[in-house]
């Protein structure tokens, strides 16, 4: 049975990265700021973001501003700037503002640890669905081998690394500022899609070497850190694999790296 709150989850994520896609190339590198959102939006997203960076020191916090507005405010910019989504949400804005109503108050259910009833559930699973096919044929127009390969949509490490988006033909890296000691564990959240329905497999790696593998689209890989890791510059891939002969990077189809730093026993 579908799981309502990572329907609505991903359903979220979809529309807020939409919205950087829409409106980053209209209005810039500061274009949250452009787009039409209230001051107080926008100084309570910039408040909310502190606050996290304030109250969670040993975590690198998503610094978009668009990621700490409230889902009313993020459907309030997308009809503000309507004209700019309509080939991607529309025609029919009506039509819009009613998935958009449902998504808020199915989200609320779940939110407020109310339990979701089956058809509560298909039918936020279905809106999560549709949203997911206009955004990803939306960013299949501004690259074709979108619709070949599957491709990550949210990596993040448990010290809230969260792992950028692959804009080229090389994976993206990101540096944690974690140390690690023998014996911690960090535990990847991952989420992928694949544009064929193929399967997914998920892979954190140290070169050659497999640490932990898991299957679906949405899952989580935990690695133990050993002896074996001990280094001042440790890379951690986690690569996405589908279950065809062929993949983009030969042995996977898209990947992320994290770096730390595992210090040696007694020190």
């Amino acid at each position: 049975m579908t799981d309502p709150a990572l329907s609505a989850q991903t359903a979220e994520s979809d529309l807020r990265e939409l919205a950087r896609l829409v409106l980053e190339p209209m209005f810039g590198p500061d274009w949250f700021e452009k787009c039409g959102l209230n001051t107080k939006v926008i100084e309570a997203a910039k408040a909310s973001r502190e606050r996290q960076e304030r109250d969670r020191p040993g975590v690198s916090v998503e610094q978009g501003l668009i990621f700490y507005i409230d889902l009313s405010d993020l459907v309030g910019l997308i009809n503000h700037n309507w004209t700019r989504f309509e080939a991607v949400l529309g025609p029919n804005k009506r039509y819009w503002n009613h998935d958009a109503d449902r998504l808020r108050i199915l989200r609320n259910v779940g939110a407020h640890g109310r339990t979701a009833l089956p058809f509560e559930r298909d039918l936020l699973s279905g809106i999560a669905g549709d949203i997911r096919n206009r955004v990803t044929k939306y960013r299949s127009t501004m690259n074709d081998q979108n619709e070949w390969w599957p491709r990550i949509e949210r990596l993040s490490d448990s010290f809230g690394t969260v792992m950028p988006e692959r804009t080229g033909p090389i994976s993206p890296t990101k540096r944690s500022g974690v140390v690690l000691a023998v014996g911690d564990v960090v535990t990847f959240d991952c989420a992928g899609w694949d544009p064929q329905g193929r399967a997914l497999r998920w892979e954190a790696r140290r070169g050659v070497e497999v640490l932990a593998s898991a299957e679906g689209s949405n899952t989580q890989l935990s690695i133990t850190v050993t002896p074996a890791l001990i280094g001042s510059s440790v890379w951690i891939e986690v690569a996405l694999i589908n279950d065809a002969p062929y993949h983009r990077d030969v042995t996977s189809d898209d990947a992320g790296a994290f770096n730390y730093t595992v210090r040696p026993p007694g020190v």
